[in-house]
């Protein structure tokens, strides 16, 4: 939390609280963001263990600060103990408080012992939380037990011990966290981190050694003023290694405030990274299904609008089929049924990368469910989207508009370091935006967006096979009737996991879309698979002979359509 210095003055001069005193503890300090769910609770507090807190032992504890959810006017109770069932070394009922933050000042210091500290009151149903999640940051006594219930209440209470600052003299900075990614080998990448401030002053530089597999680096962090005792974030700069794989990364803080750090028992954090070949985005698919004839439609149309809106990592695709069909739906959308998982349809209705969501808290018997809610529509496609994809999809097409036809050339391959199991499959459609017809209720002119006109492949795709990194290029010719408005349109393309037998079992690995006017240089001739110069692989066995559906780990032989086998070698 940033002091306006005038308040600062203030309050000093009411003698509420010392100008140099070092607020501890696990919120951020900045804000009282929610109020703790638990509000039947007699006490709540923090707990400073002795490994993590013991810089400050033989200080001085001069008061308490606490972000209240709503005005005390007949004040809290207060305590501070050296242990939560413990006897309290002091204890005082406080004065009106008012919502936000407050600072205590105790009547008589407390001496800050070698072991640990609770900081708490038995008002509970004031106290806030904010910040992140730590463990200790949120003690919680129901029917005279204590829990830890900073994970589930998914951030900390905001409550902190004042220290003199006079008392307290030593230079440390804890190394507190590190994120975890998925980087390209030999690209420069960031880690975010937190770090908590153990000086008596605001921490504004940090110097920061790392280590993963061969890389080792110190850099100079900045800091954005983190207050003394309070909790900070900082950018780390990376470089991955040079080969594919998992590892782990070990940073270790040298000095704060360009002083060495005098202790280092809380100086050193790590975290996984995956080293890909390449980093490719994850794109998230939405289909949609409607009909001109739901009059329910376009409100689900708009809930998926407002989900996704201001997002760039989704494909959004309407099929016109659930409720009956109208003169949009595209031959063999009835196969679609299959994702229903039921011998009726219904719309609205969407999926999600075509997966099953009885997982992340959505149950049904298919992939496809009734039309969400925008902010769960915008938290799952998120959530889909929050990894790096497995595959990368590419698409090149040449439209002639003379003659209305359209070649399209999809692309895909597996990403180096990542695998793919099961049958993949790839998909390619074309969908239309800006139709103007009737659609119920009684709206004559509705714009039609999305709109699913042709399965260019399959319904179910076409199932493809990789071999290592090779790309696989399939080649499509479409003639476009004279009613489709072509500058209206794009070429969908995605890759799935393929299997007739289980409809929850072909979630989508990822999608591209691109307009369908455009001249890319497509290669002529090609009008199948192709892969490299050796011919497209039809099969694929392991050494004892038994036909496998991919590449697995080992030696692998690979038949190819010119009649040539081949020995691959698969990490």
């Amino acid at each position: 939390m940033k002091y306006i210095l005038s308040i600062i003055l203030l309050l000093a001069s009411l003698g509420i609280v010392r100008a140099d005193d070092l607020s501890i503890g696990y919120c951020d300090g900045d804000v009282v963001d929610a109020s703790l769910s638990q509000t039947s609770a007699s006490a709540v507090a923090i707990k400073l263990n002795a490994d993590a807190f013991s810089m400050y032992c033989h200080s001085k504890i001069t008061g308490a600060r606490i972000g209240l959810t709503s005005d005390a006017p007949g004040g809290i109770v207060v305590f501070v103990r050296s242990s939560l069932d413990g006897r309290n070394l002091y204890e005082m009922k406080t004065g009106a408080l008012f919502k936000g933050w407050n600072d205590i000042s105790f009547t008589t210091p407390v001496d800050y012992p070698q072991g640990d500290i609770v900081v708490g009151t038995t008002s509970s149903g004031y106290v806030g939380i904010s910040g992140d999640a730590w463990t200790n940051g949120c003690w919680v006594l129901n029917g005279g037990k204590w829990t830890d219930m900073s994970a589930s209440e998914g951030q900390s209470l905001c409550l902190q011990a004042l220290i003199d600052g006079d008392s307290y003299h030593t230079v440390d900075a804890a190394l507190l966290s590190l994120s975890s990614a998925t980087v390209s080998k030999g690209k420069a990448f960031s880690l975010s981190g937190k770090l908590r401030n153990n000086t008596s002053q605001d921490a504004t530089t940090a110097k920061i050694a790392y280590r993963i597999g061969d890389k080792e680096a110190t850099c100079d962090v900045s800091l954005d003023d983190i207050l003394p005792g309070e909790i900070g974030s900082f950018t780390l700069p990376v470089e991955a290694p040079d080969t594919i794989g998992n590892y782990t990364l070990e940073a270790t803080l040298q000095s704060i405030n360009g002083q060495d750090d005098e202790f280092a028992a809380n100086n050193t954090a790590t975290t996984s990274i995956k080293v890909l070949g390449e980093v490719v985005p994850k794109k998230v698919l939405i289909e949609e299904f409607t009909t001109q004839g739901c009059s329910n439609c376009p409100a689900g149309q708009t809930r998926i609008a407002e989900g996704v809106k201001g997002l760039d990592n989704y494909v959004l695709v309407a099929h016109h089929y659930g409720a009956g069909t109208d003169i949009f739906t595209a031959s063999g959308s009835s196969v679609l049924q299959r994702f229903y998982n039921s011998s009726t349809t219904f719309a609205p209705a969407m999926m999600i990368d075509r997966t099953n969501m009885t997982e992340l808290g959505v149950s049904t018997s298919g992939p496809v469910l009734n039309v969400l809610e925008s902010d769960q529509i915008r938290k799952l496609v998120n959530h889909f989207a929050s990894s790096t994809a497995s595959v990368s999809v590419g698409i090149k097409r040449d439209y002639d508009e003379a003659s209305r036809q359209l070649k399209i050339q999809a692309g895909s391959h597996v990403v180096e370091g990542s695998v793919i199991t099961g049958t993949p499959a790839l998909h390619v459609l074309l969908i239309e935006d800006g139709v103007i017809a009737e659609q119920s209720p009684d709206l004559a002119n509705y714009q039609h967006n999305h709109i699913c006109r042709r399965f260019v492949t399959p319904v179910n795709g076409e199932p493809i096979t990789f071999v290592g990194g090779a790309e696989i290029e399939k080649t499509y010719t479409v003639t476009l009737p004279a009613d489709w408005d072509a500058s209206n349109m794009h070429i969908v393309a995605f890759v799935s996991n393929y299997d007739l037998n289980d409809c929850n079992n072909c979630q989508v690995y990822n999608v591209e879309q691109v307009d369908l006017v455009g001249h890319d240089a497509i290669e002529t001739g090609i009008a199948t698979t192709q892969t490299n110069a050796v011919g497209v692989p039809t099969a694929i066995y392991d050494v004892q002979g038994s036909l496998r559906n991919h590449l697995s780990r080992g030696i692998n032989i690979v038949r190819y359509s010119n009649g040539e086998v081949r020995k691959v070698m698969a990490r």
